[in-house]
């Protein structure tokens, strides 16, 4: 498909795509959630799924060290976090490129 821009800026951005006789706009808007139903459900569809994902990730952490702290996975609680849970990724032999995302 060829890619058009139809707008670029900080708050929007339009792009259209077609090939042949198909045509779609794709766009990208910040605060999107906030007018836009379909997108609303979208982001609370995936804020509950993460949160669903950390519980079972802590859950699985306090299998192995029961005295730990979940975590909610962001920045400073995640070095604490992982801080906490390095004797046990020694322990089990897990590779810290699995578990931690460097960039």
């Amino acid at each position: 498909a060829q890619v058009d821009v139809v707008e670029e800026s900080s708050l929007a951005s339009r792009y259209l795509l077609h090939a042949g006789n198909r045509r779609m706009t794709i766009s990208f808007e910040v605060g999107s959630e906030q007018v836009h139903l379909p997108v609303a459900l979208a982001s609370m569809t995936a804020k509950y799924t993460r949160e669903l994902l950390m519980h079972r990730f802590n859950e699985f952490w306090q299998t192995q060290a029961p005295e730990l702290k979940p975590t909610q996975g962001y920045v400073q609680d995640g070095r604490r976090f992982l801080e906490e849970i390095e004797p046990v990724i020694t322990k089990l032999g897990i590779p810290r490129d699995q578990l931690i995302r460097e960039k």
